[in-house]
């Protein structure tokens, strides 16, 4: 991934400049004044996430879009431009953070967007979501910070990776087993004696919701 971060932080203070100041931007953006700053001090190597580009792109008075961002960070490059080239894309919604007791989860929660290729897909991207990995419990799998591309489904083979919600708690990445008359979901930090290790077993009549099957991963270099 090519992040220009240069072309970046120019596209900062022109934005900043049509807020007048750098908090006054932050206060609007979402995003603290501390890393609008080190970005416009060229301060990091690696690009802001794409739910930041989609917060920076809503709140940018026009100055840039966010597929342009997405380019100047490198996650698409020039020959994948949406308007000049073949390859057709869906962007497909990130999410964060999914609380499955709120039915309007899918439309409230989005944090951004990430192109997929319309093209050559085994599933319809328009059935698709990414969900931001939070924490190592999954690192054998998927690293902190990528992000696991979900396709939307209520049900999974056993040894399948879904996403899954029990009792009211953010939803997941599991390992998802049926045994007997019983449903395990299982961690993966990476290591067998690693203390972010979870194995939680229920019966199959508790309460377990599947959003949907692990089918990639977007991860930044």
């Amino acid at each position: 991934m090519n992040f220009d971060k240069e072309n970046f932080a120019k596209i900062l203070v022109k934005i900043k400049n049509t807020y007048g100041s750098i908090n006054k931007m932050s206060e609007k953006m979402g995003i603290t004044t501390a890393y609008l700053s080190k970005l416009i001090r060229l301060k990091y190597d690696n690009a802001p996430s794409p739910d930041i580009l989609n917060k920076i792109s809503n709140n940018s008075n026009g100055i840039i879009t966010y597929n342009e961002l997405m380019e100047v960070c490198g996650y698409i490059s020039k020959n994948e431009e949406f308007a000049s080239s073949n390859i057709n894309f869906y962007m497909c919604p990130v999410y964060t953070c999914i609380n499955s007791s709120n039915p309007n989860w899918v439309l409230e929660n989005i944090e951004g967007r990430i192109p997929i290729p319309l093209t050559n897909n085994t599933y319809n991207p328009e059935n698709c979501f990414y969900l931001k990995i939070n924490d190592n419990s999954m690192n054998q799998l998927i690293k902190l910070g990528a992000y696991a591309l979900i396709h939307k489904q209520d049900s999974v083979k056993s040894g399948e990776i879904a996403v899954v919600a029990t009792g009211g708690d953010n939803a997941t990445l599991r390992k998802f087993t049926m045994q007997d008359d019983f449903i395990i979901l299982e961690s993966m930090p990476g290591t067998q004696n690693s203390n972010d290790k979870q194995t939680r077993i229920y019966s199959k009549n508790e309460p377990i919701i599947i959003l949907g099957k692990y089918i990639g991963k977007f991860e930044m270099e």
